[in-house]
């Protein structure tokens, strides 16, 4: 299957599995009426899934085949797998050889994405990241095409962790992960004095270095709000290029990229590191399902959120206690309207910031 038939294919699909047996008949039955094709399509898949538990954990793009460690890519050689999303990999990679060899971070467009008709390209994501001079965002070093036609970033190679594995894995306190999340506030308050808005602001883009410092990754999808650089074509809801479960509503519904998004974001990086846990308890990893919660469910308190986690998984809760005041700051940055937000990540971390001063007794910041 080619990925734009499957893109569109997918969001209906996820539609029909949420719903019971018969109503996916009749839904089926419907959509035959009208189109004929479409439903054959979705029916087909559907019976795959029913026959196949396992079906949709299987890659449904037809693709060349991946990279392997020791592959060259024009002059980078690759070494590990750094990270991957459901456009791009990140790979650790060398470039020259004996004592002038350095390590890069080498970004490539999956195989099977390069010259489709909705390929994200990484023109967009190098031209954001030549404006950005900020010691909290990799410098990029390298844009090119391989001889193969394979695009690639080479970027800055920062070593570290996801913030919510660097919280666990040096269990922190509650009070620890808040001023560890202010350094993530203030480097992205710089991308936005810039008047880039990033747009896909998860742990995973949220590095802690070894020294301790707040580096973010990942700027394919970003937005410059001056107007001076237009949109990724491919940041629409349709692809979703974005990570719904830090996906604003606004984002889902394909509005206009705002400051607010980045609010949204990082109330949900908030909610985790204080919570243990992310703010939807999903029964199935579907955009329909994720989409009904993002736009209609309301979130448990980071509170209670943390009791279950203290129940469920002890070793991802901090130490220290929730209380109401703090509850209403993280919920603040998760309204489903972006006017009901904080009107800006400053004014997050000062609401963060007069609470911390607003306590009788705090534990001192450790370095880690």
């Amino acid at each position: 299957m080619d990925p734009e038939r499957w893109h569109r294919l997918s969001p209906l699909l996820d539609a029909l599995l949420e719903l019971a047996p018969d109503q996916q008949l009749a839904e089926l039955q419907r959509l035959r009426s009208q189109q004929p094709g479409l439903a054959d399509e979705l029916g087909a898949l559907l019976a795959l899934e029913q026959e196949h538990a396992s079906f949709l954990q299987r890659p449904l793009l037809h693709t060349a085949a991946q990279q392997q460690p020791g592959d060259r890519v024009d002059t980078y050689r690759l070494q590990q797998l750094l990270g991957e999303g459901g456009m791009s990999t990140v790979w650790l990679a060398t470039h020259g050889a004996g004592t002038s060899a350095r390590q890069v971070a080498l970004k490539l467009l999956r195989p099977g994405l390069v010259d489709t008709q909705r390929s994200p390209g990484l023109g967009h994501e190098a031209l954001i990241l030549s404006r950005l001079a900020l010691a909290c965002v990799p410098r990029l070093l390298h844009a090119g095409i391989a001889a193969d036609g394979q695009p690639y970033l080479a970027l800055e190679y920062v070593a570290g962790l996801p913030i919510s594995e660097h919280a666990v894995r040096h269990a922190l306190s509650v009070e620890q992960r808040i001023r560890l999340f202010l350094q993530a506030c203030s480097a992205v308050s710089q991308l936005h004095v810039h008047q880039v808005v990033h747009r896909d602001l998860k742990p995973a883009n949220v590095l802690v270095t070894d020294d301790g410092s707040v580096c973010l990754l990942d700027f394919g999808i970003a937005a410059v709000l001056d107007g001076s650089l237009p949109p990724p074509a491919h940041a629409d809801a349709a692809v979703r290029s974005f990570t719904l479960q830090y996906a604003a509503p606004e984002q889902v519904r394909g509005e206009a990229p705002s400051v607010a998004n980045d609010v949204y974001a990082l109330g949900v990086v908030l909610y985790e590191l204080l919570a243990g846990t992310k703010p939807y308890r999903l029964r199935r990893r579907s955009d329909a399902e994720s989409d009904q919660a993002l736009l209609a469910v309301d979130m448990p308190t980071p509170s209670i959120a943390l009791q279950r986690c203290r129940q469920d998984a002890p070793e991802d809760a901090p130490s220290g206690k929730l209380d109401a005041e703090l509850d209403a700051i993280v919920l603040k940055a998760l309204q489903k309207e972006p006017a009901a937000r904080h009107a800006s990540v400053q004014a997050l971390s000062l609401a963060l910031t007069d609470y911390l001063d607003s306590q009788p007794s705090h534990d001192q910041p450790r370095r880690t």
